[in-house]
């Protein structure tokens, strides 16, 4: 009914919910606050931080049983949904089974197919992923009534760091440029902090040689349950007593015991982190900004921060002395830094599906987001119901038809100036049966976020002819989705029993499309690929032989390559 409503979590009521998963001693599993607390007391049973590991071909062994990252994720995610039908309970108007999905706009193709994954897996359908940034702007924007803006949007959450700048004209956000790292945040302070009270405690000559400085170590986990706490305090206070009893003791008996710990030593420890580390990204997404689309810090409006660790004084100190030095920006804007993202994803929730039902004639549409692209107007959705062969819209005096596919899924595309209202007739037998103005008609275009593709997707293909291998880029980074690419490539000697299509993100390989060919082609044939990347960032391949549709297989590239948060690389 118009009003965020955020998922609680009993007992405590929490509105953030720790993505965490653990199996007690007992056999039971859990998720959220019980679980940081399996994981916090040293249960190797336990994983944190699985956003690190997605799109990843990776295991986690939890108990006897192995897990993807989309599986723990989806446990995750399944927690979520129970915690928010137990908030508001089963009622007609709210709908349980579809999402919006917000991910760091740096996301690779792979990270976002797994997230995509790790939700079907939790029994959901995603209608969108929606980078973070976009969300927090969206959230911002709305509850302040900012129309147009050049946003830059800090989000240093515990376990993944994203700048991102966008633009927001015609209320339409579009990310322009990204930066980020997939191994920095709150939990690589944790760490730091931990790492620094052990070797305080060492120095008074504590016994704590059996202490790994490792996020295996059910000691060291102790102390970086301390070190969260301790981060906290000093983001509300200038100084703190560290003292936890109940939590941390070594092998006599002795306890974390640290008197006026201050900001300022907090702020010496994370130094190196926040103004090389963090600072390089912020510069890389500015450098970017300017070399792409020719606009400068001086072009940026808001300086937005959200995510838990943007309560850091010293990194909010950091930005505001380095980037609020133009006309445009006098100081940074901290704006729901824990609650913005999830606020702003439910915002395009309730935009972006509705339905359109006519009870008499017994017809039921499901509508999607409406999408502006290159002043053309999206309006799409699915008859679900009736007897419908013709949809169309009102504009002024003239009627535009939609397509309509053999599933009842259609499209209508406008030109977005000329539409000013929500008229959609619907036709049975060659004859209007009614006209409608969607009861959400003044909320569908509210916001329209546009999926944007990070990062150029290209297929790879060995010409015989020219003696080389060249790229064919299918949708170049920046451009908006959906997209629809079509080639045409020729059978050669080489390639006359199976064609193998490498699909590239960037200068990382995600899979190879394998298309096995009849055994009476023709050399010299030529084989047609119509290759399309959805709105969440989906690909299809359509491969076509002389009007004959041929089948092909993905097979995805295998990465062992892990970095944990205790390798010093990476911290």
């Amino acid at each position: 009914e118009g009003k965020i409503v955020y998922a609680e979590e009993k007992p405590a009521r929490n509105k953030t919910i720790p993505s965490i998963v653990a199996l007690r001693k007992n056999g039971m599993e859990v998720y959220g606050s019980l679980a940081k607390n399996e994981f916090y007391i040293g249960n190797k049973d336990s994983k944190k931080s699985i956003k690190r590991e997605m799109g990843r071909q990776t295991e986690v062994l939890i108990g006897n049983n192995t897990f993807s990252p989309e599986e723990i994720s989806s446990k995750i995610i399944n927690y979520c949904k129970e915690c928010l039908i137990d908030t508001i309970g089963e009622e007609n108007n709210v709908i349980y089974d579809k999402v919006v999905i917000t991910v760091p706009a740096y996301f690779s193709l792979a990270q976002k197919d797994a997230t995509r994954k790790a939700a079907e897996l939790a029994g959901l359908e995603v209608q969108m992923l929606l980078e973070e940034p976009t969300a927090a702007a969206i959230n911002y924007t709305v509850s302040n009534n900012i129309e147009n803006g050049l946003f830059f949007v800090f989000d240093l959450g515990g376990g993944t760091f994203d700048v991102s700048i966008l633009e927001k004209t015609d209320n339409i956000p579009i990310v322009l440029s990204t930066a980020g790292n997939n191994f920095l945040g709150g939990d690589n302070f944790d760490f730091i902090l931990a790492r620094y009270f052990l070797n305080i405690l060492k120095d008074k000559g504590n016994n704590l040689d059996d202490i790994e400085v490792s996020t295996d170590d059910k000691k060291f986990r102790l102390l970086m349950f301390a070190a969260e706490n301790v981060k906290k305090q000093l983001s509300i206070n200038e100084s703190y007593n560290i003292y936890f009893p109940d939590i941390f003791k070594d092998n006599t008996g002795i306890e974390l015991l640290i008197d006026n710990f201050d900001r300022e030593q907090f702020n010496s420890l994370i130094k190196d982190k926040v103004e090389k580390d963090i600072i390089k990204e912020c510069d890389n997404a500015l450098i970017n900004l300017e070399k792409k689309y020719g606009k400068t810090l001086k072009d940026i409006t808001h300086i937005l921060m959200v995510g838990g660790s943007s309560k850091i004084s010293y990194i909010q100190e950091i930005l505001k002395n380095k980037y609020c030095i133009t006309e445009k920006l006098k100081n940074i804007i901290i704006y729901e830094p824990d609650l913005s993202i999830s606020a702003g994803a439910a915002i395009v929730a309730n935009t972006n599906g509705y339905k359109i039902e006519d009870l008499d004639n017994d017809i039921l549409i499901n509508m999607n987001a409406t999408y502006n692209i290159d002043d053309k107007l999206y309006l799409s959705g699915k008859i679900e119901k009736g007897n419908i062969d013709k949809i169309t819209i009102q504009i002024g005096n003239e009627e535009v038809n939609a397509t309509i596919n053999d599933d009842k899924s259609f499209v209508l595309v406008i030109n977005s100036k000329d539409y000013n209202n929500q008229m959609i007739n619907l036709y049975s037998n060659g004859k209007c049966i009614n006209k409608i103005i969607s009861e959400n008609a003044n909320d569908v275009d509210i916001i329209a976020p546009m999926p944007i593709q990070n990062e150029t997707i290209a297929i790879t293909i060995i010409d015989i002819e020219k003696g080389k291998t060249e790229k064919f880029p299918i949708v170049y980074e920046g451009s908006a989705l959906p997209s629809e690419v079509k080639e045409v490539f020729k059978i050669n000697e080489y390639s006359s029993k199976q064609v193998i299509l490498p699909v590239w993100e960037g200068s990382r390989k995600i899979f190879d499309f394998i298309i096995d060919l009849p055994s009476n082609i023709k050399i010299g044939s030529k084989i047609n690929v119509t290759t399309i990347v959805d709105t969440i960032s989906n690909i299809k391949f359509d491969i076509s032989l002389d009007n004959q549709k041929l089948n092909g297989r993905y097979e995805y590239i295998k990465e062992d390559e892990i970095h944990p948060l205790g390798n010093s690389k990476y911290l």
